[in-house]
């Protein structure tokens, strides 16, 4: 069966793609981010269960979800803001090292970066396809990164692959809390942390945990 790259399989919710049961969209709110927001996702993520970038474009007013990797539409440079940061924890190399000549990395939970975020992209995938789309997509390779260093011990969907490492919609409730205020973001944690729990009542599996720590996080 082929599906559209938004429709859920069948049974599930169109919205959250939980069963209907255990649907959460009642609860996500509509919040006013200032930040505005572009999240450019795997195009292997878009029909998973677990992805919560479909969570923070429905939840905040300025953010905008697009798809990388797709062959019939493949994503265009100008899609993307040029003055934008980065939410990504190191600068990479095209052999996807580290790089010690690339992008500064600042770190929001030491105080506010060198200038305003008035833009702000996001990757959204596997930890290994996050990174490979940080020095392969030449629209991002070059931006400055952001990142937070404080880590909330909370509850998972999927075992981090390591420490410090967080879900999109996460390190995103994380980032604009420091941007734009604890409401806004603990306004997305809670939806967070309410998906994480529906997801693990339907699959009658308690929530994967990750320990606080101060590494950096996407």
């Amino acid at each position: 069966m082929t599906l559209s790259p938004e429709q859920p399989w069948e049974g599930r919710c169109s919205g959250c793609f939980l069963l209907p049961d255990f649907c959460i969209c009642s609860g996500i709110p509509k919040l006013d981010n200032t930040t505005s927001l572009w999240i450019v996702r795997h195009a292997r993520e878009r029909r998973k269960t677990t992805n919560t970038a479909r969570l923070a474009r429905r939840a905040l007013i300025r953010c905008q979800l697009l798809d990388y990797g797709d062959p019939n539409a493949p994503l265009q440079p100008e899609q993307l803001p040029q003055d934008a940061y980065l939410l990504f924890p190191e600068a990479l190399d095209h052999s996807g090292l580290p790089d010690p000549n690339g992008p500064p990395v600042h770190d929001l939970s030491s105080g506010p970066a060198d200038r305003p975020v008035h833009h702000m992209i996001v990757l959204d995938g596997t930890w290994s396809q996050a990174r490979r789309m940080s020095h392969r997509l030449a629209a991002v390779a070059q931006l400055p990164r952001l990142t937070c260093s404080e880590v909330p011990a909370r509850g998972r969907l999927r075992r981090p692959p390591q420490p410090g490492t967080m879900a999109t919609l996460e390190a995103i409730a994380l980032a604009l809390w420091y941007l734009e205020g604890p409401e806004l973001g603990e306004g997305l944690l809670q939806v967070f942390d309410s998906f994480v729990e529906a997801y693990h009542r339907q699959c009658n599996k308690p929530p994967k945990t990750c320990p606080s720590n101060r590494n950096s996080s996407r």
